[in-house]
């Protein structure tokens, strides 16, 4: 999976538990991947397509990007700073 995942240019690291001691693990049982861009998604329809193309990856229960059902997003950047975005994409702050 994580080879799959890679090829769609994501950056896969398995999440630990708060101690970073083990990976954790859902109510379900399952773990969970965070899965870091190279760069920011700016158009919906690359987003919806890298949703399907995840969720065609067995063992990929859901993504966590919640297309079309935020009205407003976070971005969080590695210099620290955040971009507030609206459902109508302008930015906020």
């Amino acid at each position: 999976m994580l080879e799959k995942l890679e090829l769609l240019g994501l950056a896969p690291t398995l999440r630990s538990d708060a101690n970073g001691s083990r990976p954790l693990i859902t109510e379900s049982g399952n773990y969970i991947l965070d899965c870091e861009l190279s760069e920011p998604i700016g158009d919906p329809s690359v987003a919806r397509e890298l949703e399907q193309r995840l969720l065609a990856i067995d063992g990929v229960v859901d993504t966590g990007l919640s297309l079309g059902t935020a009205d407003r997003v976070f971005v969080g950047y590695a210099d620290g700073h955040v971009d507030s975005l609206s459902r109508m994409h302008h930015v906020l702050s």
